[in-house]
């Protein structure tokens, strides 16, 4: 069996959390991440450049997050 790598970030809270998808949408990129140990924990970020760099930082609004969502879900359950 093949073992799959995955991008393992740390967020601000200190957790582990591995990259699951990432999707564009209104010229944005987001992230979907799991918790490394729990896989019911999950979080969206958004992925912005900052001083030439890529850093995750929150959603603006449960709207932006209920749009992500959609999407998402539109893109891997349909």
């Amino acid at each position: 069996m093949e073992e799959k790598e995955y991008n393992v970030v740390v967020l601000e809270d200190g957790i582990e959390y591995v990259e699951v998808n990432k999707i564009k949408l209104n010229g944005k990129t987001y992230m979907f991440l799991v918790n490394l140990k729990d896989d019911d924990d999950f979080c969206v970020r958004k992925l912005i450049k900052e001083n030439g760099k890529e850093i995750f930082v929150g959603l603006d609004s449960d709207a932006e997050f209920d749009e992500v969502l959609k999407e998402f879900y539109k893109n891997n359950f349909n």
